[in-house]
């Protein structure tokens, strides 16, 4: 079967890199993403909104780092002040960093 014919699982969201690793987030993360958001929006019309696979043009390193961000935004994005947010740039390969900058600039993260 053809990956992009392949539904992800139920409330996840299936990422595949351009080099061909997947990467399987919860939906609501992958909706902080505004370029993921519209995706998947089922009144725009997109396949990707029904088979909830979507194929990206990252390589897997980049869109790994990503990912990460968008469960990270999705968890801490609502905390208040008064809770210690950790700090995500710790995170960030410094060999990849204008390639993640492109990519979220890109996805809208």
């Amino acid at each position: 079967m053809d990956d992009t014919q392949e539904e992800g699982p139920s409330g996840w969201v299936k990422l595949i890199s351009e080099d061909g690793f997947t990467f399987i987030l919860p939906e609501k993360a992958a909706q902080t993403s505004g370029f993921f958001k519209s995706t998947l929006n089922s009144t725009v019309g997109f396949q990707e909104s029904e088979t909830k696979v979507i194929r990206c043009g990252e390589r897997a390193a980049v869109l790994e780092t990503v990912v990460e961000y968008l469960v990270f935004k999705a968890e801490f994005g609502h905390t208040s002040g008064k809770n210690t947010i950790p700090d995500f740039t710790k995170r960030i390969p410094a060999g990849l960093a204008l390639e993640i900058l492109m990519a979220a600039d890109f996805l809208d993260c």
